[in-house]
């Protein structure tokens, strides 16, 4: 009797220990979570927002191709003068520049060029950085350059490529399509993260290529 009576209360013990044990080892798995949960949360990628698409247009008829010597080693450069932001930061505003790569008659190529226009020198160190962040975003996606005559018809497409160095260019230009650049009366460049429109482009640059280094074909 005695030995059932023993067995009986250790057994009756084991069950006790073992609830106690359940019971803590609930308490414990109700920490770890409540610990782990924020942790695992914080530490998942966080997607940054969505950015909207960058849509800058110069409707303006007055403005044209400007030279600039500094465009390429030579070439035009159009400004958006008349800039209407459409939607995407109103900070940030698109050159157009036709032109050279290089001074180097031997080796310099007709290209098409899209940059951001660049900050003033009253820029701040946090200002610089955001541009140099949306220019790698704006100018990350290759596209294309689309080119209107003057009854607004597209007449050719141009590929344009983004480059490492924030800017989106065509490749190698001959001068048939140089001719095309500088006699459309629009001309629009599209990536899946900016549309930069104008038609304020006339003939102004065509003296120009003859004085350019440019070799082309």
């Amino acid at each position: 009797m005695s030995i059932g009576i023993r067995s009986f209360s250790l057994k009756g013990q084991g069950q006790k220990m073992s609830e106690a044990e359940r019971a803590a080892r609930r308490v414990a798995q109700a920490l770890v979570v409540t610990i782990a949960v924020p942790w695992i949360l914080a530490s998942l990628p966080v997607e940054a927002a969505p950015r909207e698409k960058l849509e800058v247009i110069d409707s303006s008829t007055r403005s044209e191709w400007i030279m600039d010597e500094r465009a390429w080693g030579g070439g035009v450069r159009f400004y958006f003068p008349n800039a209407k932001h459409k939607s995407g930061p109103t900070d940030l505003t698109p050159n157009f520049a036709l032109g050279c790569d290089s001074i180097d008659p031997g080796k310099s190529v007709w290209r098409f060029l899209v940059e951001l226009a660049p900050l003033g020198s009253d820029a701040s160190g946090e200002e610089e950085t955001a541009n140099m962040k949306n220019k790698a975003y704006y100018f990350g996606a290759p596209g294309t350059a689309i080119l209107f005559d003057e009854i607004d018809k597209e007449f050719k497409r141009v590929p344009i490529r983004a480059t490492a160095w924030g800017t989106l260019e065509t490749g190698r230009l001959t001068r048939e399509q140089v001719k095309s650049f500088t006699e459309a009366s629009q001309i629009r460049v599209e990536t899946p993260r900016v549309v930069f429109d104008t038609r304020a482009l006339g003939a102004s640059g065509l003296h120009l290529m003859p004085k350019l280094p440019c070799a082309a074909p």
